[in-house]
């Protein structure tokens, strides 16, 4: 190990030569490393793996031969590199302890990078959180909800929740469901919303054609679906359009939509 004796018995070991040796080995170590860390930069830039892989694989490269030089110049001064080893081992562990959920980060984004389960532009849902990716980074995933908040997801999470891709495919079912009264009859019913659903010019014909299903019984009206599929970025202009639009056509085809009722019998 280095004490205060052995650091005062290499610096009064060290020559003029020596030294000159020390600072052309630094100086010459120091473009070598720019150089090769430059070319590393080129051919991973050639490489077909994601951005973030690239960085990553560059950054660790670099690390170790900066590391390389860092030995290379403390060995010419004639230290022991047993004992600067060994204290580089307990700094590393040290270190790796108190960035563990850094590096956990890391090591989940290195995954979503390579599995692509969501790319920037996709509208997904992580956990309980949906929105637009604007952006994957190697530790977080940055994702905008559609109320305008900018989340920072750990890749931690990213990579090891549940992740619903609503863009991947490029088509998003849409579904609006609507309770019409018992009165009204069920073929009109389907005719009137089918009409209404076809007005959209977004819709897609595939994978299905545009339908009304009836879908339900409930306790003061019978429950209707009408099911499209549309482009992702459709989804919510065409949904909220149709449930604008669906009062007046009711009332406009003498279709009623009905108040919640209990029927109360009295006994005397």
């Amino acid at each position: 190990m280095l004490d205060q004796e052995n650091i005062t018995q290499i610096v009064q070991s060290i020559s003029w030569q020596n030294l000159l040796i020390i600072c052309v080995t630094a100086v010459a170590g120091f473009f070598l490393v720019r150089l090769l860390g430059k070319s590393i930069t080129r051919v991973m830039n050639r490489t077909r793996l994601a951005k973030g892989v690239q960085n990553l694989i560059c950054t660790v490269i670099k690390t170790i031969l900066w590391a390389l030089l860092i030995i290379a110049v403390i060995s010419s001064i004639g230290v022991d590199m047993g004992g600067v080893i060994a204290i580089l081992s307990v700094g590393l562990l040290a270190v790796s302890m108190a960035v563990q959920e850094v590096l956990s980060n890391v090591a989940g984004g290195v995954q979503v990078i390579s599995n692509h389960p969501l790319a920037s532009g996709d509208f997904v849902k992580v956990g309980e959180i949906s929105g637009t990716v604007k952006e994957v980074e190697l530790t977080y995933t940055l994702l905008e909800t559609p109320d305008g908040q900018l989340v920072h997801i750990p890749n931690s999470i990213t990579a090891t929740r549940e992740v619903t891709n609503y863009t991947a495919l490029g088509h998003r079912r849409l579904d609006v469901v609507i309770g019409i009264s018992y009165n009204c009859e069920p073929e009109k019913v389907k005719e009137v919303l089918l009409r209404l659903l076809r007005s959209a010019p977004e819709l897609l014909e595939e994978p299905a054609e545009p339908c009304v299903l009836l879908s339900g019984y409930g306790d003061s009206a019978i429950e209707y679906t009408m099911r499209a599929w549309v482009r992702p970025e459709d989804y919510w202009p065409v949904k909220f359009r149709l449930q604008d639009q669906l009062y007046d056509e009711l009332k406009n085809n003498g279709i009623s939509i009905p108040y919640p009722q209990v029927d109360v019998h009295m006994i005397s």
